[in-house]
């Protein structure tokens, strides 16, 4: 039965790509759904694939999807930015973060 109920999720996730979690518990029971997220990244692991959680900053409200793992050349094909340009994002973004953290 709880091999239905994450396959049902996942098909869920898989259709809907982000969805906000207060959708997500009008169809899947609160006090399940983390569990099951737990255990089918465990089985998604090996794909390289993670069902995530985001909070929005504009509004805090809290978002869930699939997210890809995996830095290779089929990711940055999904991006508008080149190679070069995504680490120099990477390396600012650590730069302010390392900044914020220091004082």
């Amino acid at each position: 039965m709880s091999d239905e109920r994450e396959q049902l999720l996942l098909q869920y996730f898989l259709s809907h790509r982000i969805v906000a979690e207060t959708e997500i518990h009008s169809h899947f029971p609160r006090r399940q759904f983390e569990e099951q997220v737990r255990s089918i990244n465990l089985k998604l692991q090996i794909m390289m694939l993670e069902i995530k959680r985001v909070t929005a900053e504009e509004d805090g409200t809290i978002y869930w999807g699939i997210s890809n793992l995996k830095e290779d050349d089929l990711v940055l094909l999904a991006s508008m930015y080149g190679k070069n340009e995504i680490e120099l994002f990477k390396a600012i973004v650590l730069f302010f973060f390392n900044i914020s953290h220091n004082y």
